[in-house]
């Protein structure tokens, strides 16, 4: 009896895992049958939007609350009209390195904002006294 083994009966787990159905067949069927009812609920998205209508502007105007212009958006006069805007006079400043104190640095921006907000300021004025022209000159 030196030489011979027991034979000792598979364990239930390996035992079922070793079959083919419960291998491949019952996760394929799985998938299948719970697939079907996970698909289920974008399946049914088709009919309920389809029961939905657009909204027309008249409608839209009522529910914001204010028209809607009829004019239609151009992206390239979007564009130019952001270009105007953007401010093009801008200074390159090194900015302070972790180990440098950085006063100088903050107070040349400071001196940059203060100097932006006056041409804002004076930009504002101008188009006041422009529109202040315009509305004298409309009037009878």
């Amino acid at each position: 009896m030196a030489g011979t083994a027991r034979y000792a009966p598979p364990k239930p787990k390996q035992h079922w895992m070793r079959r083919p159905f419960f291998k491949f067949g019952l996760p394929f069927m799985l998938t299948v049958i719970g697939g079907s009812f996970w698909l289920r609920d974008f399946a049914q998205l088709r009919y309920t939007f389809r029961t939905k209508r657009t909204v027309t502007k008249e409608e839209m105007e009522k529910m914001i609350g204010m028209p809607m212009s009829g004019k239609k958006m151009d992206p390239h006069e979007e564009l130019k009209k952001m270009e105007k805007e953007v401010e093009t006079d801008y200074q390159m400043i090194r900015g302070p390195r972790p180990y440098e104190d950085g006063a100088d640095t903050m107070t040349i921006i400071k001196a940059i904002k203060e100097q932006r907000q006056k041409e804002r300021a004076e930009k504002r004025a101008r188009q006041a006294a422009a529109e202040a022209e315009a509305a004298v000159q409309t009037t009878p």
